[in-house]
């Protein structure tokens, strides 16, 4: 009879109850981890179509869409019409006049295709050695990645990062045959690390 009582007692099935909480915690985890990623598909998704152009000087009356087309007619030998441009705007805190760092524009394009186009000819601003540059619009997480990606402390194990469409691959220096491509932060530090030690 005591048997029976220890058996339907609640200090009896802490352990079951203990392992029934820690496999659902586990659980809540994962879900949320694929709930984060999915949600950075999403939002990179959304920035399909935009462009972050770094080095054009700010004015104190400025019209971005009319600097963004100036800037690609000059320099990129792309003429965009009125249309072409969605939306375009400073991105950060306005400083005062700030002439040794203007803050850097963003640019949406109505079209995909044109977003690629531009991308692809900003090896022209490499080769002509101009103070700008132009790159995709990541998200936070994928910023941080790159960011990892091009730190000092692994410079010497990778050659060469970029992006597309958001992916973001890396050259390896001891293999310049091999492309590597990374999703997360720990992922990528694997795969890093996995380099360091050849």
């Amino acid at each position: 009879m005591l048997s029976k009582i220890a058996r339907n007692s609640p200090i009896f099935n802490l352990p079951t109850r203990g392992q029934n909480l820690e496999f659902e915690m586990n659980h809540l985890m994962t879900r949320c981890k694929n709930l984060e990623e999915h949600y950075d598909h999403l939002e990179q998704y959304t920035r399909r179509t935009n462009i972050r152009i770094f080095g054009i000087p700010e004015n104190i009356r400025e019209n971005t869409d009319d600097l963004v087309k100036t800037f690609y007619k000059d320099h990129l030998n792309i003429e965009l019409k009125n249309g072409d441009i969605s939306r375009s705007h400073r991105l950060g805190k306005h400083k005062l006049y700030n002439r040794s760092h203007p803050r850097p524009i963003i640019v949406r394009l109505v079209q995909y295709n044109k977003k690629v186009k531009i991308l692809k000819q900003r090896r022209l601003l490499r080769s002509k050695r101009l103070p700008y540059s132009m790159q995709e619009d990541l998200t936070e997480k994928r910023r941080s990645i790159v960011r990892y990606l091009r730190d000092e402390d692994v410079r010497d194990v990778i050659s060469k990062v970029w992006t597309i469409d958001g992916v973001i691959f890396f050259r390896p220096s001891s293999d310049p045959t091999i492309v590597e491509r990374c999703n997360t932060l720990g992922e990528c530090q694997q795969l890093v690390a996995k380099y360091c030690d050849n």
